[in-house]
């Protein structure tokens, strides 16, 4: 199923936030879909992935994938082609984001309060809202945000480089 996932989901970063949460690193984590007429997809085509299977076959894969292998999550979609998984505990604080801000990412408040749910500390988040944060190449980069010092960096760094390691994900590359 491991084998199966990869492919579903397609990008590395992605794939590793999904065991960042189901190895118990983080409670909830955001995860998006690729439709067919994305760039997304074109980026996968030109890179040497054929297609990606429809956005309602990824959805109902994810699904399957999370009540076979993390029963005690929930996936909670959100705007757009984006979902959460969300450990039980943190199911309510999902909801009421979303009821709060239909995207987050439109409002500075919904931005901050989305930030912290996924688990980024005050201060990165903080950096990330004054847009001062150290440039990176995110098509390589493992963890799924940009922290603001190599003191925040490093946890999440060594976990996800455990969960590269764990899991036989190249993160050298940006796609699974």
């Amino acid at each position: 199923m491991e084998e199966q996932l990869k492919k579903i989901i397609g990008l590395n970063g992605w794939y590793l936030d999904i065991h960042s949460v189901k190895d118990g690193f983080r409670d909830v984590c955001l995860v998006g879909l690729i439709g067919e007429d994305s760039g997304r997809q074109l980026e996968f085509n030109l890179r040497g992935v054929s297609s990606l299977p429809s956005m309602m076959e990824q959805a109902v894969f994810v699904g399957e994938y999370v009540e076979r292998n993390m029963p005690q999550h929930k996936i909670i979609p959100a705007w757009a082609h984006l979902f959460f998984i969300a450990d039980d505990s943190k199911v309510d604080d999902v909801e009421h984001l979303l009821s709060d801000y239909s995207r987050p990412v439109r409002f500075k408040n919904g931005e901050r309060k989305l930030g912290l749910l996924l688990g980024y500390s005050e201060c990165c988040v903080k950096a990330h809202l004054e847009d001062r944060l150290p440039y990176r190449d995110y098509s390589t980069y493992p963890i799924p945000f940009s922290p603001c010092s190599t003191e925040c960096e490093k946890p999440w760094m060594n976990e996800y480089l455990r969960l590269a390691r764990k899991y036989g994900v190249n993160i050298s590359r940006e796609f699974v």
